[in-house]
């Protein structure tokens, strides 16, 4: 992990995913959309820990919703999809991908839906403008 990465941006920092649950934060739609300004935002998502577990798979999705935190009914698009077994036993970058444009909610999260109970694995998950492979952390 390289570029500057950004706390107000940070969706999940070493977050274990035991079960399905929403992201450790929320972030503010509307700030992001006059920060990008004409610029391609990337959701960068790290495996920071193995998950133990091998016979189960994991679903990430961007959630949305215009006032309070979104929840799993608020599903604006499915970004990945793994089973475990092939995907998520070795840590590093899982997926970068640039979000599309006009994500019309101003409160976003990640939901990460385990098909079963998941053993052990974290998960660090975040926004950057471009899509720079050299990600720092800052506070």
């Amino acid at each position: 992990m390289g570029e500057l990465q950004d706390s107000n941006l940070r969706f999940s920092k070493d977050q274990a995913i035991t079960a399905s649950a929403i992201s450790t934060n929320i972030i503010d739609g509307k700030a992001l959309r006059d920060m990008a300004r004409g610029n391609p935002i990337f959701l960068n998502i790290y495996l920071t820990t193995v998950f133990t577990t091998s016979a189960n798979g994991l679903t990430i999705q961007l959630v949305c919703s215009s006032g309070a935190d979104p929840g799993s009914s608020d599903v604006f698009m499915e970004v990945m999809k793994a089973r475990l077994a092939s995907a998520m036993l070795t840590t590093g970058l899982l997926m970068r991908m640039a979000l599309p444009e006009g994500i019309p909610y101003e409160r976003l999260g990640l939901y990460y839906l385990a098909t079963t109970a998941l053993v052990a694995g974290t998960i660090t998950a975040f926004l950057t403008l471009g899509e720079d492979s050299d990600v720092r952390t800052t506070t």
